[in-house]
Parts: C-alpha cells; sequence; structure tokens
C-alpha cells in the first residue's frame, strides 16, 4: 500500500503542476469534483454494507454483531485514525478503507497547498511534510501508528523534481540499467525490511 501512496503522490502532484503551468491556476473544485466521482460511490457502498448489512447477516448466522467503528469518522474520512485506538472494525469491509481515508485526506489538502502558493515555493510544503513525517515516525515507534497515519507516506516531492529541477531529470534520464536495477533492489529491501530500518533500530541506536 506505501507503493501506491507514493506512486499516487507522484502522479497527482504532477498532475496538478502541470494543470497550474498550463492554464495558471489549479481549479481545485474541478479535481475534488472528479475524485468524488471516481471515489464516493464504492466507498459509501462499502461503508453502508458494513454498517448496515453486514450486522444483519452476522446475526442470520448465529452470531452477535460487535462493532466498534464509528459511522461518523467514516463519513467524514478520518476512520483511519480510529485503528490506532479500537482496532480493526468488525466489518472486514470496513477494515479495508484506512487507506482511502487517507486518499481522501490528500485529495482535500494538497491542492490547495498548491493552489495556494506559486511553483517556485514548491519547495516550502515539501521540506515542512518531510521533516515532520520523519520526525513522526521518530517518535511513534509502533506498526500501526506508521502504516495507518496520513503522515507515513511521501510521494509528491519526486513530481516535483521531475518538472522542475533540470539536472534531476537528466540525472535520472542518463541512469545505465546497472544503477536503475540497483534503486529497485535498495528500494525493495526498504520496503521488505522497513520495520528494521524504521521502527527497531532508531530508539535503540539513540539509546546507545
Amino acid at each position: 500500500m506505501n507503493f501506491f501512496f507514493v506512486l499516487n503522490g507522484f502522479l497527482i502532484t504532477y498532475l496538478l503542476i502541470e494543470e497550474k503551468k498550463l492554464n495558471g491556476q489549479i481549479d481545485v473544485k474541478k479535481f475534488w469534483l472528479r475524485r468524488a466521482l471516481r471515489i464516493w460511490p464504492m466507498f459509501y457502498f462499502c461503508v453502508g454494507f458494513g454498517f448496515f448489512i453486514f450486522p444483519i447477516l452476522k446475526t442470520a448466522f448465529g452470531q452477535i454483531p460487535n462493532e466498534t467503528a464509528s459511522l461518523i469518522s467514516y463519513l467524514t474520512f478520518i476512520n483511519n485514525f480510529e485503528l490506532f485506538d479500537k482496532g480493526l472494525p468488525d466489518a472486514s469491509v470496513l477494515g479495508a478503507l484506512w487507506s482511502v481515508a487517507i486518499e481522501e485526506q490528500f485529495y482535500l489538502v494538497w491542492p490547495i497547498i498548491l493552489y495556494l502558493l506559486p511553483i517556485k515555493k514548491y519547495w516550502i510544503p515539501f521540506v515542512i511534510i518531510i521533516v515532520t513525517s520523519v520526525t513522526y515516525r521518530y517518535f511513534n515507534q509502533s506498526y500501526i501508528l506508521q502504516e495507518f497515519h496520513t503522515l507515513s507516506c511521501i510521494g509528491a516531492f519526486g513530481a516535483w523534481l521531475v518538472l522542475e529541477n533540470a539536472t534531476f531529470k537528466k540525472i535520472i534520464s542518463q541512469l545505465n540499467v546497472f544503477f536503475i536495477l540497483l534503486l529497485y533492489f535498495v528500494f525493495v529491501l526498504i520496503f521488505l525490511f522497513r520495520d528494521d530500518f524504521l521502527i527497531h533500530n532508531s530508539l535503540d541506536a539513540f539509546e546507545r
């Protein structure tokens, strides 16, 4: 899922910057409308099924519903934060919707930031977000806090570099096959062993 967040952040940021360069500004309302039409129907169908149909089916099979999730948090796309205290919902279909909440939070806030700032100053939110994310990870040494929090993934910075930094784009385009494969290998290692890199070792190293 982290790969999806990174790629999605890259793609959305790339398209928004391209729109601003082409039209002089970002049409935030149209962006929100497109995202809503694409995501909301299936999301709210799953929410309705999880909160209203699933308990009926569970009762029909002789089991007792025990839903701890809050309907309000799902209707307002903040359900990922519920996982910190309550854990996964009783309805498994609801448990899978934490990633949609993070998406929607990103879609709500990020276009406004890019709308308000000139492109040459986009480095400011990138720096703030990266520092905040790394700091959050350092002081929250927990799998669930790192994986399901909105600050857990970054992907937009690369889009800005590709579009606005000619040197970076030239370096990337001129990489040979060996270095490209090496980068993929490093990324795979980081993904597979991210718990050891980002959770278990940082506090131990600090204490030593």
